[in-house]
């Protein structure tokens, strides 16, 4: 029966990195003094709250430090043919996680694209009815639109584009 083919992921990578570059010691890579380095934030193998970046573009800064400062030095990078043993930042050095198929990504990026559109439509203020009520001229701000609209009604803020929320 064939070995099952086990994925290293960003965090791994980044550990077993910071653990080559220490020479294997745990209690090196802990006391690293390498505060500019781009993997020193993940060096534990966690992610800690203050995180600046993705573990991904760290990685990809790191690559980027360390093949040239140009794209395809990076992609050009021989890091799995290294005399040393192969780098194991080398899969990700392209900015993405080759553990995560196509169609993953584009679930997590409509997700995401979801959540973001949530959060400004949380964020934008809401006109209710009863502001309308009795007067022949309304102004409002829905979102980033300013509406002057002799008929002000729930409906005609519904259909505002941008508008997010529901009355």
């Amino acid at each position: 029966m064939p070995k099952k083919k086990t994925h290293i992921t960003p965090m791994q990578a980044i550990r077993k990195k910071c653990l080559w570059c220490a020479g294997g010691s745990r209690t090196e890579v802990r006391l690293c003094p390498a505060t500019s380095c781009h993997l020193y934030e993940y060096r534990g193998g966690k992610r800690p709250g203050t995180a600046t970046r993705t573990p991904i573009q760290a990685i990809k800064s790191k690559c980027r430090d360390c093949c040239g400062e140009t794209w395809a030095d990076v992609q050009r990078c021989p890091g799995l043919k290294l005399a040393d043993g192969p780098c194991s930042l080398h899969p990700f050095r392209e900015g993405a996680n080759p553990n995560i198929s196509a169609e993953t990504r584009a679930r997590q990026r409509a997700a995401m694209e979801r959540r973001l559109l949530a959060e400004k439509c949380q964020s934008s203020p809401v006109v209710e009815a009863s502001e309308t009520k009795g007067r022949g001229f309304v102004q409002a701000e829905v979102g980033d639109l300013e509406i002057d609209n002799p008929i002000f009604t729930p409906l005609a803020v519904g259909t505002v584009p941008g508008w997010c929320g529901q009355l």
